[in-house]
């Protein structure tokens, strides 16, 4: 079960937990060569990772598993790991995987509910992630070693019932996560941060903006990238656009410039040399604009610009995350 089936059934919950921090001598970038890119593609019967070789565009399946989908992927600093949520019928975990498809394995932080949306904290052996647990009604984030010990609450999402914290990613020197923030599911969704104790936690965006579930920061840690207008909801005539604004929320800036609600364009992320964005394109009904219903996965210059062609994709491709040269 994907994370979000699991929404409509919160309510509020409280917890704590104490765990590890980074080093607070991280460096404040993670730049580095371009790598491959990973993504969720939407198949008839589940849905599974693929890895695109961004130099040639050539696609290979990462997870094969019948009856189970596998979202949500994120790549280790060192490009050699891909955490990601794997959801059966009744429950959604974690799990990571080498970048060759090997030596996957499922983290059990002796937590109860759904687990997913994970992402690698730099400069330490912590993954930050979405917990929904059930029993409480609680959708909030959560920090852990990656052998699933140390599990401690990060944030709490304030809307029992009808809201939830989501999609966290983490500044590139490892001491701030940002992360979406639902008060009206599908309509309602803020971008906020918190520093990885817990402290200084701030809105970025307003709900209104109606942020998309899948953000990113770039290498040099100066500017995240959003989509606007994920969803419908209650501007179902404004399109979803890809925007960059600093960590502070000041300086937003539109990067696409669709209207109408027509073509719809949804971030992925940086590369990891930080001169591309990557993000998808689709129609307002979420099929494909290239010849055949093919959807498009394009990289545009933080700066603006025209944008290119990465691959045309059958089937579509969701929460695309650029990862770096292996070392």
């Amino acid at each position: 079960m994907n994370i979000r089936a699991a929404f409509a059934i919160v309510s509020i919950g409280t917890a704590a937990l104490v765990g590890t921090t980074p080093s607070t001598s991280a460096a404040s970038t993670t730049q580095s060569d371009n790598g491959p890119i990973v993504f969720t593609l939407e198949l008839p019967d589940s849905q599974q990772l693929q890895v695109l070789d961004s130099a040639n565009g050539s696609p290979r399946a990462l997870t094969r598993h019948e009856g189970a989908d596998a979202v949500a992927p994120d790549w280790s600093p060192s490009g050699r790991l891909v955490v990601f949520e794997a959801d059966s019928k009744n429950r959604a975990m974690i799990s990571l995987v080498r970048a060759d498809g090997t030596h996957r394995r499922t983290i059990h932080p002796g937590l109860a509910g759904y687990l997913g949306q994970p992402a690698f904290v730099p400069h330490s052996n912590l993954i930050v992630f979405e917990r929904n647990d059930p029993g409480t009604g609680d959708d909030s984030l959560w920090l852990m070693g990656r052998d699933g010990t140390h599990a401690r609450r990060l944030t709490t999402n304030p809307f029992p019932g009808q809201g939830g914290d989501t999609d966290p990613n983490v500044s590139p020197d490892g001491r701030t996560v940002s992360f979406v923030r639902i008060s009206v599911f599908d309509d309602q969704q803020a971008l906020y941060s918190v520093r990885l104790d817990g402290s200084h936690l701030r809105r970025v965006l307003p709900y209104a903006a109606d942020v998309g579930i899948k953000h990113d920061w770039a290498p040099d840690g100066r500017h995240i990238v959003v989509s606007l207008n994920a969803n419908e909801g209650s501007r179902p005539h404004a399109s979803a656009n890809v925007a960059i604004l600093r960590p502070d929320g000041s300086h937003l800036r539109r990067l696409t410039h669709f209207k109408g609600r027509d073509v719809n364009a949804l971030v992925g992320g940086y590369s990891p040399d930080g001169q591309w964005i990557i993000y998808r394109v689709e129609t307002g009904e979420g099929d494909g604009t290239l010849p055949g219903g093919q959807y498009g996965l394009m990289k545009l210059s933080p700066h603006g610009g025209q944008p290119v062609l990465v691959a045309a994709v059958t089937g579509r491709p969701r929460s695309s995350d650029w990862g770096g040269a292996a070392h």
